[in-house]
């Protein structure tokens, strides 16, 4: 699995041309300082662009057409818990926050990969939103931030 959040191209369209955040030299220093510090391109032009990691999150989210939280172990629900097996959760680094009826809204790495939330079959599965843990590609245990989607789609009960 990689630990792209976004293609780079991606990134300098919506925070070069977009936002007007930093511009095209500003972004080529945080590209060289990424590769030298071996650390992620967006947390690099956040740090160059002296703009919290958080904010950057929450404009990718938005451009993705999905929501934004900043997750805390006080926002995941046991009972949403309970709807993903542990093994399942940690393979495919999703993690159920909130249940409210058939709706599930979950957290994971890319709230883009809709084969993860993708129906296998009808009818049995709660409702689901993606949502996308912003540290390092994985949350710690029980909390990390993320984007919680508007997208619907089902989920089994317990995979």
């Amino acid at each position: 699995m990689s630990n792209v959040l976004v293609a780079e191209e991606e990134l300098k369209a919506l925070l070069v041309g977009e936002l007007g955040l930093v511009d095209e030299a500003e972004f080529e220093r945080a590209r060289l300082m990424a590769t030298r510090l071996k650390m992620p391109l967006e947390r690099a032009v956040a740090e160059r662009g002296r703009f919290p990691f958080a904010f950057l999150l929450e404009q990718l989210a938005q451009a993705w057409g999905v929501g934004f939280i900043d997750l805390k172990v006080s926002d995941v629900h046991l009972e949403a818990l309970k709807t993903i097996r542990d093994e399942y959760a940690k393979s495919h680094v999703v993690v159920p926050f909130e249940q409210a009826g058939r709706q599930l809204k979950v957290a994971m790495v890319n709230p883009r990969d809709r084969v993860l939330i993708t129906p296998r079959s009808s009818g049995r599965w709660p409702r689901a939103d993606p949502a996308s843990p912003a540290s390092s590609g994985r949350p710690a245990r029980g909390e990390g931030r993320g984007a919680a989607s508007g997208a619907r789609a089902r989920m089994p009960r317990r995979w």
